[in-house]
């Protein structure tokens, strides 16, 4: 079974639901990363009883983090192992667990790339935040194709007019 994943933000969640471009059977993933504050890291955003647990319960949906490790600047993120379990029981099998972001090929390019063409004296946590931040906006860049591209196929299928979609 084919199954879309949308990442999570508190700040764009409300308004992919209004723009449809989160259907029935969609899953959500969660992105955790080095650069997030400590309030949208997992173990508080993800907290049972808070919005993102409600939406994951109310919509019975697949759920994964992205990432345990991989993809970026290695974090030992501690993440809290009983809420880790509040998901697997809610969930069961649509829990999917982590994503292990090609956690070693993507370490040896950042370690013989990136961080090699750091000096030693370059190697502070404002080159370290650039560095994350440009492969967030890839990232980001990802995301607005596919949305224009679900915008597209709303419209090619006249789920929605070319004037509403655009209009959200």
């Amino acid at each position: 079974m084919f199954v879309f994943f949308h990442g999570y933000s508190p700040d764009t969640w409300d308004n992919m639901l209004r723009t449809g471009l989160v259907a029935e059977g969609d899953g959500i993933r969660f992105q955790e990363s080095i650069d997030l504050p400590e309030e949208l890291k997992f173990n508080n955003l993800a907290k049972k009883g808070g919005e993102l647990y409600s939406i994951i319960k109310e919509r019975n949906c697949p759920f994964f983090i992205d990432r345990l490790q991989g993809g970026c600047y290695i974090e030992n993120y501690p993440y809290d192992k009983a809420l880790l379990e509040e998901y697997r029981t809610l969930l069961g099998d649509k829990f999917y667990g982590f994503q292990m972001h090609e956690w070693l090929s993507n370490y040896r390019s950042d370690a013989n790339k990136k961080l090699a063409e750091l000096s030693s004296d370059e190697w502070t946590e404002e080159n370290i935040k650039k560095i994350s931040i440009y492969m967030a906006d890839q990232q980001v860049s990802a995301v607005v194709r596919s949305k224009i591209s679900k915008r597209k196929i709303a419209i090619r299928n006249a789920v929605a007019s070319e004037e509403e979609v655009y209009s959200l």
